[in-house]
């Protein structure tokens, strides 16, 4: 697993524009703090923090094994976990968002004087 920097992001998808974000927190998360525009949502955990036993099986469905997946989580601890699933089905491309959604959000804020590209969205659901 590779790790990729909040700051990376936008550079691996525009080199890779058939990357796909893979965003493993729970749908209240999303909700309450947004998401990554064109991120496929798979909870790596049930809402009672059990592990999502179809997660394998719904990462299949939007992805092959040569795609290049990016995962990430609140922190970047839980997409460390599914970036070790993903390797384990097979996967070869895997990357982990390090600090996670915050630290995009962070980063964000830094640069919004600076008119950077901005993936993240409020609310919704992909």
């Amino acid at each position: 697993m590779l790790q990729i920097s909040p700051h990376e992001l936008h550079g691996l998808l525009v080199s890779n524009p058939q990357s796909a974000i893979i965003d493993v927190r729970f749908q209240r998360e999303r909700e309450e703090t947004g998401y990554i525009e064109g991120a496929f949502h798979i909870p790596l955990y049930l809402p009672d923090w059990e592990p999502n036993p179809d997660f394998a099986r719904e990462l299949g469905k939007i992805a092959t094994l040569a795609t290049t997946l990016v995962f990430v989580c609140r922190s970047g601890v839980r997409s460390c976990e599914a970036c070790e699933i993903a390797r384990r089905e097979g996967y070869a491309h895997v990357y982990n968002l390090s600090e996670g959604y915050l630290g995009l959000v962070k980063l964000k804020s830094q640069a919004e004087q600076d008119d950077a590209p901005d993936l993240l969205r409020s609310s919704g659901q992909r």
